[in-house]
C-alpha cells in the first residue's frame, strides 16, 4: 500500500527487507521487524537489530500489529552509540 517491494529479511536479521523501487535494481532501505500487540521485546533485541541494520546501511523499521480494522503502525528505530555506556550508566572513558 505505501508503495514499497518487500523480500525476505532473514539475511539481516529482520523479518522483510523493504525496497523503494524494483530490488533487481535498488537497495534495501529498511529491515522490517513484525511485532504482535501483546509480545514483549527487549531492549537488548531492539539495539541489536538496530545495530545490524545500521552496519548493513539499512534503516530499522518495527511494524506493530494494529487492532482489528486499524492500519499497522511503523516505528523507525535508529542505534545511537552515544547513548550507550557501561552497565551502570557510566560512560566509558576515552583514550
Amino acid at each position: 500500500e505505501r508503495g514499497f517491494w518487500v523480500t525476505d529479511g532473514l539475511k539481516f536479521g529482520g523479518d522483510f527487507l523493504a525496497y523503494e523501487g524494483d530490488p533487481r535494481d535498488h537497495h534495501a532501505q529498511y529491515v522490517v521487524t513484525t511485532v504482535e500487540r501483546d509480545q514483549l521485546v527487549s531492549a537488548r533485541d531492539v539495539v541489536c537489530r538496530s545495530r545490524v541494520a545500521e552496519a548493513a546501511r539499512k534503516k530499522l523499521l518495527v511494524a506493530l500489529s494494529p487492532p482489528p480494522d486499524a492500519p499497522p503502525v511503523l516505528v523507525r528505530v535508529s542505534y545511537c552509540g552515544a547513548l550507550s555506556g557501561t552497565r551502570d550508566g557510566a560512560r566509558p572513558a576515552r583514550h
